[in-house]
């Protein structure tokens, strides 16, 4: 819901006053399609963890405390290595984001709405390398661990 709700609205409305302070340049046109890009499969990927893989750790975590032995077939035989194969690496196609708006933007925008933009998708990508480490670090190994109890009981 952060990302949502307040980040990318945010992020919208600074690339958006970017876009007026350009005129009708072509560059920000293109930066505009490729961020909208971005932020859609951004969006999928938060969807994905909130439909399909938080739950599933849920599961796990219920049927683990329930003292059951046996994996329930509520839970398929999916892993969470499954989910991971299918994370997308939203982080690098940020990155190509800020490096075309540094490299290739020509200069008929107001410096101040491009810096203000940039920070904002800077501090995004910032964030969501944390939230990969703790996904890949943290949640990952844990849910491995629980997988495993329940392949071994």
């Amino acid at each position: 819901e952060y990302y949502i709700n307040y980040v990318l609205i945010r992020i919208d409305g600074l690339l958006n006053e970017l876009i007026k302070s350009g005129g009708n340049s072509n560059d920000l046109k293109i930066i505009q399609t490729f961020y909208v890009k971005y932020k859609e499969e951004l969006i999928n990927h938060i969807n994905e963890e909130e439909e399909h893989v938080f739950p599933y750790v849920l599961k796990l975590e219920d049927v683990i405390e329930s003292g059951k032995t046996v994996r329930p077939e509520g839970l398929g035989k999916l892993s969470i290595l499954d989910y991971e194969k299918e994370h997308s690496n939203v982080d690098e196609k940020l990155n190509d984001l800020k490096n075309i708006i540094i490299k290739f933007l020509d200069p008929t925008y107001d410096d101040n709405a491009c810096n203000t933009f940039l920070s904002a998708i800077f501090m995004l990508e910032r964030d969501l390398e944390d939230h990969a480490r703790i996904e890949d670090n943290i949640l990952v190994p844990t849910v491995l661990d629980m997988e495993k109890q329940l392949a071994h009981a």
